[in-house]
């Protein structure tokens, strides 16, 4: 036997009202404002707990980041000195070869007097 199926594809406001006058006959206007602010309490305390979650992790990320960094920046100083010292150590060598040379061509000159 085939059941008449009278419901809605979609569950609108309009036919709620109706199913639960038919189905109780109590059914009281009063309760919607009663579900809105219900609805909107479990808003503010859900909206709540999502700040004081969003702070906490915030903290613990920033106390984190602060470690790192206070890790980092040591190591990060000593790479940059030894990137300065292989920049001059080149132009050193230079230096220290030209000088060389030169006490070098000066000795021979002063052997051969």
């Amino acid at each position: 036997m085939k059941q008449k199926n009278d419901s809605p594809q979609v569950l609108t406001k309009t036919y709620l009202d109706k199913a639960l006058d038919e189905r109780f006959g109590l059914y009281d206007k009063k309760m919607d404002g009663r579900f809105d602010r219900l609805l909107q309490g479990i808003r503010r305390e859900f909206t709540f707990a999502m700040e004081t979650i969003a702070e906490k992790f915030d903290r613990k990320l920033t106390k984190r980041t602060n470690l790192i960094l206070t890790t980092v920046d040591p190591l990060l100083k000593e790479l940059e000195t030894r990137r300065e010292d292989r920049e001059i150590v080149p132009s050193q060598s230079a230096e220290i070869k030209d000088k060389i040379d030169n006490h070098e061509e000066r000795i021979k000159i002063l052997e051969s007097a």
